[in-house]
């Protein structure tokens, strides 16, 4: 229990799953609805969420989460943000132009070219991060099963987030998504 008694919720900010546009359309609201809302950044894992409090995330399909993450990262965040490559980024875009030549390249007979590949995935950012760095493990997530309030999908992100929103107390018709 929070302020005045309510129940939190929490977000589980997984990249490039919608969560950004979850934010900017919730941030208004933290205590205008049925829980305490608390908006996490994408570091905030499921651990870090006390016992007992609800948690909502939206997924994306993995492969065009990897299409997202390589394409994001390519433009270093922009033009949202702007967040710089780190060094084995710099390295992985200097070898690998599409999602499609690095997904291609890790199944490559010349080893050299595998060798990149995997550095590549291990460096850039939203690619490296399988939703396991969220969940922790699947004995994990199942313990904390009765917490989780709603799983939305990005490719339904309209409609699910609608569906969030009578859940967490609100109109739909007055919060809306950017």
């Amino acid at each position: 229990m929070h302020a005045r008694g309510r129940k939190a919720a929490h977000l589980l900010h997984i990249g490039k799953t919608g969560g950004t546009a979850v934010k900017n359309a919730l941030e208004d609201q933290l205590t205008a609805g049925t829980y305490d809302l608390f908006l996490h950044p994408h570091r905030m894992l499921l651990k870090d969420i006390p016992e007992g409090e609800k948690v909502f995330f939206f997924l994306r399909d993995p492969v065009s989460r990897f299409i997202s993450g390589f394409h994001s990262r390519k433009r270093q965040g922009m033009p949202r943000t702007f967040s710089p490559w780190n060094s084995g980024e710099r390295e992985a875009f200097a070898h690998f132009n599409t999602p499609k030549e690095l997904a291609e390249a890790i199944g490559h007979e010349d080893p050299e070219i595998k060798r990149k590949a995997e550095a590549a995935m291990r460096a850039i950012q939203h690619v490296r991060d399988s939703y396991w760095r969220w969940f922790g493990d699947e004995a994990y997530l199942r313990h904390r099963a009765k917490d989780i309030l709603f799983i939305g999908h990005q490719e339904q992100l309209g409609a699910d987030f609608e569906q969030l929103v009578r859940l967490l107390g609100f109109d739909p018709a007055q919060v809306r998504l950017p």
